[in-house]
């Protein structure tokens, strides 16, 4: 993905003194305590059907599984990669969305995958 969206230097600056600042705010850890939850929900999920033997229907599966874990781990990630990469708070916005997405899809594979 790109973020490289700030038309001058001044932008540049406070785009990432918001992020310094997003960090450090109290619904910021709110966020990524839930992000780690589902980090382990899911990790656990991949571990149980491993250590179980219990196949996956297909790779894709498997596959599906990782990029959950590792979509959350960068979703947790995203304020200071942003600032490296020079962020606006319009990439926060789509975060948001993808964050909407991700808790939708455990739902969803919570639901029809692992209750069998």
């Amino acid at each position: 993905m790109k973020y490289d969206i700030f038309e001058n230097d001044k932008d540049k600056t406070e785009g990432r003194k918001a992020l310094k600042e997003l960090v450090e705010h109290p619904g910021w850890k709110l966020i990524t305590r839930a992000l780690d939850l589902n980090i382990e929900y899911f990790s656990e999920q991949l571990k149980h059907r491993i250590e179980l033997k219990r196949d996956f229907e297909n790779l894709e599966q498997l596959y599906a599984l990782q990029d959950r874990i590792d979509d959350l781990k960068q979703m947790k990630d995203l304020p200071k990669t942003l600032a490296r990469e020079r962020f606006c708070m319009l990439a926060m916005l789509i975060a948001a969305d993808e964050a909407a997405y991700l808790f939708i899809y455990k739902e969803q594979l919570h639901n029809t995958t692992f209750q069998k």
